[in-house]
C-alpha cells in the first residue's frame, strides 16, 4: 500500500473543490488532512492515476467543465522536512 499526498490547486470554496474534498473523506477514511484545506495524505493499493479518478480529479469524474476543482496526485517515495507531529506519526504508521 502506498501514501500518496493529494494537493488541491483550486479555492477551498469552490463547490467543485468541495465535492472532491468530500470524495477524499469518503474514500479515505484514514486520511490526513493538511492545514488550510491544501490536500490530504492518503493511503491506497491504487495508483495515482486511479486515485485522481476516483476523487474527481480527472476523467469523467470530474464535475462540469465551468467549474472543475484542480489538483494533484503524488505518490511519497521519501519525505524530510519541518511539520506537526500528527503529520510524521501519520507517515510513520506501519500499514
Amino acid at each position: 500500500m502506498g501514501a500518496y499526498l493529494i494537493v488541491m490547486l483550486s479555492p477551498a470554496g469552490q463547490p467543485a473543490t468541495k465535492q472532491v474534498v468530500s470524495r477524499i473523506e469518503k474514500l479515505y477514511p484514514g486520511s490526513y488532512p493538511l492545514p488550510n484545506g491544501q490536500g490530504f495524505l492518503v493511503r491506497s493499493p491504487d495508483v495515482a492515476e486511479l486515485i485522481a479518478h476516483k476523487v474527481g480529479l480527472a476523467g469523467e469524474e470530474r464535475s462540469a467543465p465551468d467549474e472543475q476543482a484542480a489538483g494533484l496526485v503524488v505518490r511519497i517515495g521519501s519525505y524530510f522536512g519541518f511539520a506537526s507531529s500528527g503529520l510524521w506519526e501519520w507517515l510513520g504508521e506501519d500499514v
